[in-house]
């Protein structure tokens, strides 16, 4: 089954998007701190990274350039400035596999992670 990984530092969006993901047989790590993630993620990167836009200790736009550098798994974003990041990241010239404003159906982020899954499959 696909590995997930969650970088958010709000502890309860983590451990419903867990609980959600987890439901659908997914294999799931989340993980609050993203100094800490963000080694952990490089040496065994995930089918798929749901990362939040704003956190302390490393903006989450820092958090997906450096990740980027190490894997083309996709990447879902979860902010209330989700426009804002994607726009940043655009002009930049990269660009997220999607973009997710806060707040939003638990649902919602489940049915976009089987999508991405098997979009990063067939990478």
């Amino acid at each position: 089954m696909a590995y997930i990984a969650i970088v958010e530092d709000e502890k309860n969006i983590c451990r419903s998007l867990r609980l959600a993901l987890e439901a659908e047989g997914y294999v799931v790590d989340d993980f609050q701190d993203p100094l800490i993630a963000l080694p952990k993620l490089i040496c065994v990167p995930p089918n798929l990274l749901i990362l939040n836009g704003h956190m302390p200790g490393m903006h989450g736009i820092v958090f997906f350039q450096k990740f980027r550098e190490y894997s083309k798994a996709p990447v879902m974003f979860l902010s209330a400035s989700a426009d804002e990041i994607q726009d940043t990241l655009e002009s930049r010239g990269m660009s997220a596999e999607a973009y997710v404003p806060k707040p939003y159906s638990p649902r919602y982020v489940v049915a976009c992670a089987k999508l991405l899954v098997r979009i990063g499959r067939r990478r």
